[in-house]
């Protein structure tokens, strides 16, 4: 591995224990014991692995699929943890084999220094092995990616038969970023549009959301708060600009409560299941330099225009932003890659 990147984390870790020694140790031991009971989770989930099974995936040791992360005060489930537990519990068989690690959960413990430096050193340089010396170059692969939001070691570095399904936007084809599987409601709308949510720091990326209320902070409610929910609930359109990462779990979680998103990216327009899935029937896609657009785009819909997105938001909700549809549609999605070079002419694609 780089050692600069290893210096710098021993180096973070030591302030983090120097800052905080009590609390840091009293961290470090839950999140051993927390380590523990899901290596074991895990190993009484592997035995109901054939042999047969392991034609269809790689084995990677325990320590490479880490309990899952807490994020904005979620726990998980998240997808790579979820599509393994689904993966063994349907018998899944596929032409494409299963790279399991659960790259989400390392990357972010490692921000938040979960892991001693030597305890870093040892998985981030398993992670490579596996890769450099578990993955076949005439095979075809592929592996689940979640948000992705804080990367120590790049995506685009996955060797080129290993396609990469993201739903942060660091990998080749797109699918939901979900917190969880809410039951789907759409309840009674009293504002038009609106937007719940920092403005700046690490979400503005690409100072997206700054243009975006910039242009639009007399025509939308803008706010922030634990009311969030509520208040996107109400909102007949919910504002959803790219975050961290190229998406956001906004426009996910509008689409759950029955209010249209409407999506404002930058560079790349990261949207799923565009194979099968009109988005204009669901929601408004507007690259930032379209941003003064938004409220003529708005003003267009009639109230039927707006009940026929509603509708068709329900109509497709279970088939496409659970969990468990996303596992559904990442297997649907396989079948369309018959041979290694399918699979290439998507991976070449990729940009550092």
């Amino acid at each position: 591995m780089n050692q600069e990147s290893l210096i710098k984390y021993s180096e973070e870790f030591k302030q983090k224990l120097s800052r905080q020694p009590v609390k840091s140790r009293l961290r470090l031991l839950a999140f051993s014991l927390q380590r523990f009971i899901n290596n074991w989770r895990l190993q009484q989930l592997n035995k109901l692995l054939s042999e047969d099974n392991y034609k269809s995936i790689v084995r990677v040791p325990p320590y490479l699929q880490e309990p899952p992360y807490k994020y904005q005060g979620y726990q998980g489930p998240w997808i790579e943890d979820f599509f393994y537990k689904y993966w063994i519990n349907n018998n899944i068989h596929s032409h494409c084999i299963y790279l399991p690690i659960l790259f989400d959960s390392f990357f972010l413990h490692s921000q938040v220094h979960k892991y001693t430096p030597k305890q870093f050193e040892y998985i981030y340089t398993q992670i490579l092995q596996v890769l450099k010396e578990s993955i076949h170059p005439d095979k075809m692969y592929f592996t689940v990616l979640g948000m992705y939001d804080f990367p120590i070691w790049d995506w685009h570095k996955f060797p080129k038969n290993v396609l990469v399904f993201s739903a942060g936007g660091g990998g080749d084809i797109p699918i939901p970023l979900l917190k969880g599987s809410p039951s789907f409601k759409c309840d009674t709308k009293e504002i038009l549009v609106s937007f719940m949510g920092r403005l700046g720091g690490a979400s503005n990326a690409g100072n997206v959301r700054q243009q975006m209320y910039e242009a639009l902070k007399d025509f939308a409610y803008f706010g922030q708060g634990a009311n969030w929910r509520s208040i996107m609930e109400k909102s007949i359109f919910t504002l959803c600009p790219r975050g961290l990462g190229k998406t956001s779990f906004r426009l996910y979680e509008a689409i759950s409560v029955g209010s249209i998103p409407i999506y404002i990216w930058d560079d790349i327009e990261w949207l799923p299941y565009q194979d099968i899935l009109d988005w204009s029937e669901i929601g408004i896609s507007v690259n930032i330099k379209d941003i003064d657009k938004i409220p003529e785009l708005v003003q267009a819909y009639s109230q039927e225009d707006i009940s026929r997105k509603q509708q068709r938001i329900a109509e497709i909700y279970a088939d496409f932003f659970t969990l468990e549809a996303v596992c559904r549609n990442i297997l649907r999605m396989l079948n369309n890659f018959h041979n290694l070079t399918d699979i290439q002419k998507i991976t070449s694609q990729r940009k550092v």
